[in-house]
This record gives C-alpha cells, sequence and structure tokens, in this order.
C-alpha cells in the first residue's frame, strides 16, 4: 500500500497497523489515526556518500584519508542528530496520546536473529569486490551503539 493511503486506510479501519519509522507519526500524520506504536528498534537512516571507484583511486592516499575522516565526522554528526530528533518526535508523538512501547528485549533477539543472514549479505558481497564491506559494516554497527541504537 503507499504510504499515502496509508493514513485513510488507518482511520478507516482497512487496515489495524502498518510499519513506518516514527517520523511518519508526524510528516504523515499517522499519529492522528495510529494511538499505539511499537519500537521495534529497526533502523532505516542511511547515510551515503559516494564517490566513482576510478576518481577515489586517481587521490593521493592524504587525500583518501582527510576524506575518510570527514566522512567519518559527517555519519557521526547525522547519525547523533537522527537520533535526537528521533526522540523529540517520539515526544511529540506521546503528547498526541500515542503510547509507544519497546519491543521486549527476547523479541528483539529473536527478531535480529531472523533478519541477521539478511544484514550479512551486504558487507559479503562488496568483500567480495574488493571493497571494505566488513569493516563498514562494523563501522556502522559500532556507531549506532555509540548513540544507543539496538
Amino acid at each position: 500500500m503507499p504510504l499515502g493511503d496509508a493514513y485513510s486506510a488507518l482511520e478507516t479501519g482497512v487496515i489495524d497497523g502498518a510499519l513506518f519509522t516514527v517520523d511518519a507519526g508526524i510528516q504523515w500524520k499517522i499519529g492522528e489515526v495510529c494511538k499505539f506504536a511499537l519500537n521495534a528498534g529497526i533502523t532505516r537512516a542511511m547515510l551515503g556518500i559516494l564517490m566513482n571507484k576510478k576518481v577515489w583511486d586517481s587521490l593521493p592516499e592524504e587525500t583518501q584519508k582527510k576524506f575518510d575522516r570527514i566522512f567519518r565526522d559527517t555519519s557521526i554528526l547525522f547519525t547523533s542528530t537522527y537520533v535526537r530528533a528521533n526522540a523529540m518526535i517520539r515526544e511529540k508523538l506521546i503528547g498526541m496520546g500515542v503510547k509507544m512501547t519497546a519491543l521486549p528485549p527476547p523479541e528483539f533477539a529473536k527478531m535480529r536473529e531472523l533478519l541477521q543472514p539478511a544484514s550479512d549479505i551486504w558487507p559479503a558481497e562488496k568483500d567480495k569486490l574488493g571493497l571494505p564491506g566488513t569493516r563498514l559494516y562494523k563501522e556502522f554497527n559500532d556507531t549506532r551503539r555509540k548513540f544507543g541504537i539496538r
């Protein structure tokens, strides 16, 4: 179902629930028609800074190191901003009467176990291409943990 149809579908009882990011509660006004929300601990925010590999390879090593630092710092800034914004949005939804519930740790562990094979595919595919998939995936998860994201 297109996201634009979800509001009326929830409002009229065509559907009982849907998977949304917390910001949809405000941006798409889902918080007006959905009074219960489960924080499943799923992160959707990804920050990609892309560059053609041939261009990257043509850069001096010192320039590549500078870009690495800039990219890392930008990722950390983006993540911290995203975490703070989501906390503010959650508070606003609670103020609108939405009851927020966290996924209990045992259920989160089950979900993570079920989804882990899919999470392992991307780093392995990038490693096969000679790219630092495993390292980037580890840094991504380290950054998430640093900001309290499960």
